[in-house]
């Protein structure tokens, strides 16, 4: 995917150390909306929970990390129609992905 990071730069119009830029910043700032789904998910608040699913998967969206944003989709849908027995299951993809993309962006340079 390293490769995949500067493909994905490409086809956003960014020089790739742009790019990496904003990726540091979405890299930077993800884990703490991830807990806070956690939290949400804990109080029972599917709604909270969801607006920060929303978050992510407009962020990952809009630097062409699809895959993310699809997850964020999925979860935020799943929240917000009350299907709880979705949710652990998207999670732990979502953090995956992201660790996913973590160890690919310290490939590149």
């Amino acid at each position: 995917m390293a490769t995949g990071i500067v493909e994905i730069a490409n086809d956003l119009g960014f020089e790739v150390s742009e790019y990496l830029e904003v990726l540091d910043v979405f890299l930077e700032n993800t884990p703490a909306v991830v807990e806070n789904i956690r939290i949400s998910l804990g109080k029972g608040s599917l709604l909270e929970a969801a607006e920060h699913c929303h978050l992510i998967k407009g962020g990952a969206s809009s630097i062409g990390l699809s895959e993310i944003s699809d997850i964020s989709h999925k979860m935020e849908v799943a929240c917000k129609l009350g299907n709880i027995s979705a949710i652990p299951d998207l999670l732990k993809r979502l953090t995956h992905l992201l660790a996913e993309i973590e160890e690919q962006r310290k490939l590149v340079e």
